[in-house]
């Protein structure tokens, strides 16, 4: 489903340029790529991404976005509640060594936890974190992760405000609010940064803010009476026009993968998109400059 694996990527650089490496399974607080320590800049979910039998082995993902992502990761645990700190190592594995998604077995701890927080953090200082549950009742049972789902958004978000007044899809017990904070966090690193951006002005700006708002709040079927996986308000021509005024880098051209866009123009998101964005240019230079 496009709505997930956009989310995921994010969402991925939720805001917009997950720049790297992510937690993907369970699903990470922030669902973008983050420098932030110790959990990425997210905020702990309300609900479990996984619930895990004690002393039992299961699979977690890690994604590598981009090169600059690579490196041995480190796998911890604290079993209180939404803490961001005192990790007790699980693993460390040193197989993440190039671009891809990487799947790596993790034996949980022999205590039980409800909504504790599950770390990983590359060498290459890349951080995640999820809010599981270990329980004997998930013992011989299949792990299902939390699903993502629609969410009425009134008048909570303060960046990604076109989203207002929407329903989005985001992850089971996840916070609008907070999700919105981080991908504002996400926008100004990533133009910040050189390697990722060449260009940075008013225009690229412009462009990049409906975008990443866009992989950070994917419409719920039936918005604009779309289903969920076209749901994208977002065509291949603006991917293309944001790429090129912000001049994305090579180094992480792979993030914007404009192809995966409809090519036909949706009316009705556009315009919500395009005056959002003219309310924005106005008052994103003070957030930045």
């Amino acid at each position: 489903m496009r709505s997930f694996v956009i989310l995921s990527l994010l969402l991925l650089a939720i805001v917009c340029v997950q720049s790297h490496s992510v937690l993907k399974v369970p699903a990470a607080w922030n669902p973008n790529p983050s420098k932030v320590k110790s959990c990425g800049a997210g905020q702990p979910q309300g609900a479990a991404q996984a619930t895990y039998c004690p002393s039992t082995a299961y699979t977690i993902k890690w994604q590598v976005v981009v090169g600059d992502g690579v490196g041995p990761v480190t796998i911890g645990i604290n079993l209180g509640t939404k803490t961001t700190a005192n990790f007790t190592t699980l693993k460390t594995d040193d197989s993440p060594t190039a671009v891809g998604t990487y799947s790596i077995s993790v034996v949980m701890p022999a205590t039980e936890c409800n909504l504790c927080t599950l770390q990983i953090q590359s060498t290459s200082d890349w951080f995640s974190c999820s809010t599981i549950s270990i329980s004997a009742s998930a013992c011989g049972q299949a792990v299902t992760d939390a699903p993502l789902e629609p969410v009425k958004v009134d008048n909570q978000l303060s960046f990604c405000t076109m989203k207002n007044k929407k329903t989005v899809m985001v992850p089971v017990g996840a916070n609008v609010a907070d999700i919105d904070k981080a991908t504002q966090v996400s926008f100004a690193a990533n133009l910040a940064n050189p390697l990722v951006f060449s260009n940075n002005d008013s225009n690229c700006r412009q462009l990049y803010y409906p975008f990443i708002c866009d992989l950070a709040f994917p419409q719920a079927p039936g918005s604009f009476n779309e289903t969920v996986d076209a749901s994208n308000s977002l065509t291949q021509q603006e991917c293309a026009s944001f790429s090129s005024a912000c001049q994305v880098t090579e180094l992480h051209s792979s993030l914007y993968p404009c192809g995966t866009y409809p090519l036909e123009e949706n009316s009705s998101n556009t315009l919500v998109a395009s005056l959002a964005s003219l309310v924005f240019v106005s008052v994103i230079s003070t957030l930045l400059f």
